[in-house]
């Protein structure tokens, strides 16, 4: 059922939430595969915050932060469609900066910087 519709999507948006439980749900269940079929037959993937990351290689994400640390950070690693790095809320959560900028020191990886109610 899900396979058929996502398929056979024009659009597939994927919203907010934990990026880490996400991409650890969908390769447990094969959803990351059947993303690729809708991937393949032309679909549009787009998404916000944590549905942003799911098309990269992989993303800055809070799926970690607590009451101890709001501010703590980790690279969940994303369907690698794209071949990047992302960082939603660049501009809104000012502790991302510090944390994209030396997570772009340990890679050679292109990275993308992207604020709050902007597309690419």
């Amino acid at each position: 059922m899900i396979q058929d519709k996502i398929s056979h999507a024009d659009i597939i948006y994927v919203g907010e939430g934990n990026t880490y439980q996400m991409m650890k749900y969908w390769r447990k269940h094969g959803v990351d595969k059947i993303m690729k079929t809708g991937l393949d037959n032309g679909a549009v993937l787009c998404g916000s915050s944590a549905g942003s990351i799911a098309w990269f290689h992989a993303g800055l994400s809070d799926s970690w932060k607590s009451e101890k640390n709001p501010e703590k950070l980790i690279k969940v690693n994303g369907l690698n469609y794209i071949d990047a790095l992302l960082c939603p809320h660049y501009d809104t959560e000012i502790h991302r900066q510090l944390a994209f900028k030396k997570l772009l020191k340990r890679t050679k990886q292109i990275g993308i910087a992207l604020d709050d109610l902007c597309a690419i």
